[in-house]
């Protein structure tokens, strides 16, 4: 096989190698944003539960305070 041929093939397989890193890059930008997103949504039911002063009365209400 002379050089040629040869480059074509490497060149080929970093394509590949390439995608397949593009697509990982895709992947975790993803679960970052869906990371972020819940992080998000567990501050805001955590602060409106430990804030929010109907949360306080049902609670002291079911422990018959």
């Amino acid at each position: 096989m002379s050089w040629y041929p040869k480059n074509i093939i490497i060149g080929l397989i970093l394509l590949a190698v390439l995608a397949v890193a593009l697509s990982t890059a895709v992947n975790v930008g993803r679960g970052v944003a869906v990371g972020v997103g819940a992080a998000l949504l567990y501050a805001i039911v955590d602060v409106m539960f430990s804030i929010n002063p109907a949360a306080w009365r049902r609670r002291d209400q079911a422990a018959g305070k």
